[in-house]
């Protein structure tokens, strides 16, 4: 109609600046659910369930509340509700990081608590906790002495499996843990009975079961384990130079000096053992440990070894081991157990507590001739023995007794002061 005004336009209604503010039911909800969610994830955080590479649950709860609380924030014009989802994301950045710490706390205390209870164990708990099926186990480190065969009869009881033998010149232990069909494999400079010759099991073993043997050198040995306890991929020597034992030995690759021209030589493989197992005379009950006499190959077996068993004949009060300190040759920082074990070693000798068993030597070379004959030697002395003092009742007290030191040679007395 002419001259008639049009209606006018409806103007777009305004936004709200109150998200929730109007509305009392989303407004609970919104801090019910807040609240109840950062408690789940409070709580499986500081029970240490909250784990961020794989606890997926977690990650999507955080991430979902997180984003939803920070968008409301942003939207909302209302004052009242930008402190409402403020107090929300700080409630849950402030609940995880306590949370966190709690955890890690806790976590530390729990492993130092382990770590204290696991340092002195009998035999039998340390093999069994730190000795697993396939592990790379560093034996007789030190020649032809303080050879820990009670630790090497107790992984014969626990049936290990699989083992990788580490060690020098290796006495009659290698071949009783062949005999009792632990072994996958050995890396040594020999195997055999230093006093009478060939080991039968490590025979029968190479010959008819096909185990394999990495042959190396008694200084190759060591400079494998030094090259693990430094760190480093391999140490370069001359040794076994113009000799056959590199043949085919994945140990050894050559190499040129860098420094003198084009001069050959070998660069040794590092060895790092899953367990290196070592007996002494006397440690304390943090594991600082004398020993004295011929260390062979342990300092570097020690340092390179991922875990370390510590056979003592005593274990002593802190204030002996400390009196010495310059014979503290194995520090307690790196020791994983300790075990007290008098005559651990037996038949190997013990500098300043017992001599070697000759006649044993004897009588395990004659006795293990065939495999049932080695297997009857080990239902004996072995399976048939529950722990180191049954096997000391079957060795026979007087035995025992002529074993010991008769003509004591000590050293000059020492003075540490200034």
């Amino acid at each position: 109609m002419e001259g008639q005004i049009a209606p006018a336009a409806k103007k777009p209604r305004p936004r709200s600046a109150h998200l929730m503010c109007g509305i009392p039911f989303w407004g609970l909800a919104g801090l019910l659910a807040s609240s109840y969610f950062a408690y789940i994830s409070f709580a499986r955080v500081h029970r240490g369930e909250f784990d961020w590479p794989r606890d997926n649950w977690s990650i999507v709860t955080y991430a979902v509340w997180v984003l939803l609380m920070t968008g409301l924030l942003v939207e909302t014009r209302c004052l009242r509700e930008r402190i409402f989802f403020g107090l929300v994301l700080a409630n849950f950045a402030l609940g995880f990081m306590l949370a966190a710490w709690g955890a890690v706390t806790e976590r530390v205390a729990r492993d130092a608590r382990e770590v204290a209870a696991l340092l002195w164990l009998t035999m039998r708990s340390a093999i069994a906790d730190l000795v697993a099926d396939g592990a790379s186990v560093a034996l007789g480190l030190q020649l032809e002495q303080m050879i820990p065969f009670a630790a090497g009869h107790e992984i014969a009881r626990q049936k290990k499996r699989d083992l990788t033998l580490i060690g020098p010149i290796s006495d009659i232990l290698f071949d009783q843990l062949i005999g009792a069909g632990c072994v996958k494999e050995v890396i040594a400079a020999w195997v055999g009975n230093v006093m009478m010759g060939s080991a039968y099991n490590f025979r029968r073993a190479v010959e008819q079961d096909g185990m394999k043997v990495f042959n190396l050198t008694n200084f190759s040995v060591a400079v494998a384990l030094q090259a693990g306890a430094m760190g480093v991929p391999f140490l370069p020597t001359r040794t076994a130079l113009g000799s056959d034992i590199t043949k085919g030995n994945h140990f050894f690759s050559p190499i040129f000096s860098p420094f003198a021209h084009k001069e050959p030589l070998w660069a040794v493989r590092a060895l790092n053992p899953d367990v290196t197992i070592v007996q002494v005379q006397r440690s304390d009950r943090d594991g600082n440990a004398h020993c004295w006499g011929n260390f062979g190959v342990m300092l570097e077996g020690v340092r390179a070894a991922k875990r370390v068993i510590v056979v003592a004949e005593e274990i002593v009060e802190p204030e002996v081991i400390a009196s010495d300190p310059n014979r503290t040759v194995i520090p307690g920082f790196l020791v994983t157990a300790i075990v007290e074990c008098r005559y651990g070693a037996h038949p190997s000798p013990v500098q300043g507590y017992y001599k070697r068993d000759d006649a044993f030597f004897r009588q395990y070379h004659e006795q293990t001739k065939a495999r049932a004959d080695s297997d009857a030697w080990l239902e004996r002395w072995v399976y048939g023995v529950e722990d180191r003092r049954a096997y000391l009742n079957q060795l026979g007290t007087c035995r025992v007794e002529e074993l010991g030191v008769k003509q004591h040679a000590y050293a000059a007395s020492t003075d540490y002061g200034y």
